[in-house]
């Protein structure tokens, strides 16, 4: 029995310490600066999704503000105060199921945080039509998402969308009708 338990023991210490050896090698960061203060936004791509931690960063040493793991791998993401109360938010593109479509979607995850930890501000299960890529756009002190989605008739277009309570509601179709190379460029203007 007691033989058993170490060999139990032994197999989860080396699965968590592949875990973490996986994390300390492979991951994404961003710096920003808000309030004055120095911070990192971390991202671990691992096995599971990814695992996002916020740093803040004095005197030359890290702490951890906040952590969260998603059970999808993140693909993209942008920083932004988008609801525009002093915080920076982040904007996470992930793919994944919703309850729309049986297959796997593009989709945003909208997040901030505060002494407490990371929150969720906003999950969004459908934006536009079919959401290919984004990016965030601010026009004086105004913080918008500028996405990149796919018309049922393989056309594409640009909208702004602007945070409004709780969701990010359409503010402006930019561009509409346009072929994907163009429309590359104009999400990237």
């Amino acid at each position: 029995m007691r033989l058993k338990l170490r060999f139990i023991l032994w197999i989860v210490l080396v699965f968590i310490f592949s875990i973490l050896s996986l994390e300390s090698n492979n991951y994404q960061e961003k710096h920003f600066e808000n309030n004055g203060l120095s911070y990192k936004l971390r991202l671990f791509n691992n096995n599971i999704g990814t695992k996002i931690r916020l740093l803040a960063f004095q005197g030359g040493s890290d702490s951890l503000i906040a952590e969260v793991q998603f059970k999808y791998k993140v693909l993209k993401y942008e920083l932004i105060d988008i609801n525009e109360d002093g915080t920076m938010d982040f904007i996470f593109l992930i793919k994944k199921k919703s309850r729309y479509s049986v297959n796997e979607e593009l989709t945003l995850y909208l997040y901030s945080y505060n002494k407490y930890g990371f929150y969720a501000l906003w999950k969004a299960s459908k934006i536009g039509n079919k959401l290919v890529d984004f990016s965030t756009l601010s026009i004086d002190d105004k913080s918008y998402v500028k996405v990149l989605d796919q018309l049922k008739n393989d056309s594409f277009r640009i909208c702004l969308y602007k945070w409004n309570v709780f969701g990010l509601n359409l503010f402006k179709i930019e561009k509409q009708n346009l072929d994907s190379l163009k429309a590359i460029k104009e999400l990237n203007k």
